[in-house]
């Protein structure tokens, strides 16, 4: 049943995002993005543990996720997300916004509002 496995990710992916939509908060788009991101973390992860990392970025599934993605940035007129920019501060070594983005990120999650149902 492994072979499955990435197609019952993708779904789930999108079940989350969608959930996340629901919820109708000022950040349900951004919540929604951070769900894809991280159902891509995990698919990715996948395609690395069967050695299949070079077959990622041309996976149709993927690209559908990420055609995702990017039309609720646009949809919702999202830019980069908390963890995005997290991600950015610490590349540029801006350790003192990416310390003010931790806390920010930390503040959501305590709050219960960032949770990813891929966190179990």
């Amino acid at each position: 049943h492994e072979q499955y496995r990435p197609f019952v990710l993708y779904h789930r992916t999108q079940a989350a995002a969608l959930a996340k939509l629901e919820l109708e908060t000022e950040d349900c788009a951004e919540l929604a993005i951070e769900e894809v991101n991280a159902g891509l973390k995990h698919l990715r992860k996948l395609f690395e543990d069967y050695e299949a990392e070079d077959q990622f970025e041309e996976d149709e599934l993927i690209q559908r996720l990420v055609e995702f993605k990017n039309s609720l940035k646009e949809k919702y007129e999202i830019g980069r997300t908390l963890n995005e920019q997290l991600a950015d501060a610490v590349a540029s070594e801006n350790y003192e916004r990416a310390a003010e983005l931790r806390d920010e990120i930390a503040n959501r999650e305590h709050s219960g509002d960032f949770r990813s149902d891929f966190d179990i």
